[in-house]
């Protein structure tokens, strides 16, 4: 498959969604998980989570 380098699994796309909040995302992390998220409707809730806990934190913490 020519872009079975650029798939990752759940696992891993739940890695990156932690790393992003941490640290940020290079180019190439950023297109393996943004493609993930689009054909994978369980990681695309766990994503949405992700964003509503850090926003919480965020209003928390002004």
């Amino acid at each position: 498959m020519i872009f079975g380098w650029i798939r990752i699994t759940c696992r891993q796309a739940q890695v990156l969604l932690s790393e992003r909040q941490d640290r940020g995302l290079g180019p190439l992390e950023v297109v393996r998980l943004r493609l993930h998220l689009t054909v994978c409707d369980f990681c695309s809730r766990v994503a949405r989570h992700f964003r509503f806990l850090s926003d919480a934190i965020r209003r928390i913490g002004t």
